[in-house]
């Protein structure tokens, strides 16, 4: 696999974004971040979907075929790590960002 350069991480960012925002609701997601992940010696694009409020039931049925829609959307523009997708709340990810800062 080719390395990822910051030029097809950007690549990437755009089509994990727009699949995103197509998916849910318009008000449902503040903020998608993407950045490389390495894990077992494979790179991957972690993706972390934070959301202004809990998903509706309808909603999570979105949820369960968001990797498969990201995997093929990536692959159409020749990407083919893998999309691990997390998803949390606004208070969620604040709180993580709290933790993280605090001096240990």
């Amino acid at each position: 696999m080719d390395a990822l350069t910051e030029g097809t991480l950007a690549a990437a960012r755009r089509v994990i974004e727009e699949v995103v925002m197509r998916q849910f609701s318009p008000g449902v997601v503040a903020a998608v971040e993407v950045r490389p992940w390495v894990f077992e010696d494979e790179e991957d694009l972690w993706v972390e979907v934070v959301l202004v409020r809990p998903f509706s039931e309808a909603e999570r049925e979105k949820k369960a075929g968001l990797t498969t829609t990201l995997r093929d959307r990536l692959a159409e523009v020749g990407e083919r790590r893998f999309p691990v997708v997390d998803f949390m709340t606004k208070a969620e990810a604040l709180k993580m960002k709290r933790e993280a800062a605090r001096p240990y």
